[in-house]
């Protein structure tokens, strides 16, 4: 069952990510600053103090300047926030409730490539390969270095029985990931060649992935079946 979209989560979910972003501090300063000026007219008022108009306007520089300051780290705290509950969402495999908080940042126009993901992450989910591979395909030419982009681009394409591509993909992301995750490149390569159904080429690397820890003996005789 999808979790819930309860307002004390949301809250709490909210107070995490202002703690977790490091924005605590500066709220905690626009409520100072607000606080000291309330305070300052206030005894003014009550000790009829004539105040000044440049005082007056200081103030409301101050003032305006620390709300505008705010509004915007609130701003990009709340995107955080949305970013991790689509995440999150996901993560459990609620792949609706992902889409709920994934719409909600597509309406702010910002993180298109991070949307892109999330929805072929989506389509995965369901076993829409092609329309998968389609957003992971916009996340490489936007961003190269996005190896899960890579990854999950890969896998698709092989899904979808679409092995030609796969084999491109894989060869276009071998810059980038087998320096770096020479492990993905390697089981993302054992996969393709079991879905050319080349056993003996597929055995040695399968034999390779088990000596770099990343299989166990027995899966083998599993995985090329």
């Amino acid at each position: 069952m999808e979790m819930t979209h309860s307002a004390a989560k949301l809250a709490l979910f909210h107070l995490y990510t202002l703690l977790d972003y490091g924005y605590l501090p500066y709220g905690v300063l626009f409520c100072a600053i607000v606080l000291v000026l309330s305070a300052l007219i206030i005894r003014a008022i009550r000790l009829n103090v004539r105040v000044k108009a440049y005082q007056v306007i200081l103030c409301l520089i101050v003032a305006l300047t620390t709300l505008f300051l705010w509004h915007h780290i609130y701003g990009y705290y709340r995107l955080a926030a949305i970013r991790k509950f689509c995440q999150l969402y996901m993560d459990a495999g609620a792949v609706n409730g992902a889409e709920k908080w994934l719409v909600k940042l597509e309406v702010t126009g910002s993180h298109p490539i991070y949307c892109r993901y999330m929805r072929g992450l989506a389509a995965h989910h369901r076993r829409q390969f092609t329309e998968a591979a389609k957003h992971f395909t916009f996340v490489v030419s936007k961003d190269k270095y996005n190896f899960k982009a890579w990854q999950n681009l890969v896998q698709c394409l092989i899904s979808a029985r679409r092995i030609d591509e796969a084999q491109k993909r894989l060869e276009e992301a071998k810059p980038i990931l087998e320096p770096h995750f020479p492990g993905t490149q390697l089981l993302l390569r054992l996969r393709l060649l079991i879905a050319q159904n080349k056993k003996d080429e597929a055995k040695k690397v399968a034999q390779r992935a088990v000596e770099a820890g990343l299989l166990a003996q027995w899966q083998i005789g599993g995985i090329l079946q």
